[in-house]
């Protein structure tokens, strides 16, 4: 006996475990992600700056590094967009990303990261 085989039933299988871990996140950003990311910002930038700071309403990120920091921003920027999205189906333009140097976000909604937490700025 020949079995048939069904490619749309194993798709459909990979992609429920693919995004089986991100179900329960809410928008484009995983905050767990984006915190252990933002811990590893500041310990490279070695106290000078190194801060993240997240919007949850409009997706956006704010980071804030010193003038001697040794990230080359497009890059970084580059790498954080990738690295936080919830899914793959996620588009680079869901989530804003700005990199400064020695300042903070303008504006009401920011929160600060620090010591692995969310709080209010």
């Amino acid at each position: 006996m020949i079995r048939k085989y069904d490619k749309s039933e194993n798709i459909k299988k990979a992609n429920q475990r693919l995004n089986e871990g991100t179900k329960n996140k809410k928008g484009p950003i995983d905050v767990d992600k984006l915190i252990k990311y933002a811990e590893a910002i500041s310990l490279i930038c070695d106290g000078e700056y190194g801060d993240t700071y997240y919007h949850e309403e409009d997706n956006n990120i704010f980071i804030c590094l010193g003038d001697s920091n040794p990230f080359d921003t497009e890059f970084l920027e580059w790498i954080m967009r990738d690295a936080i999205k919830t899914s793959y189906d996620v588009s680079d333009d869901d989530i804003d990303i700005e990199i400064e140097n020695e300042c903070g976000p303008s504006g009401e909604g920011w929160k600060r990261i620090r010591n692995g937490k969310l709080i209010d700025n």
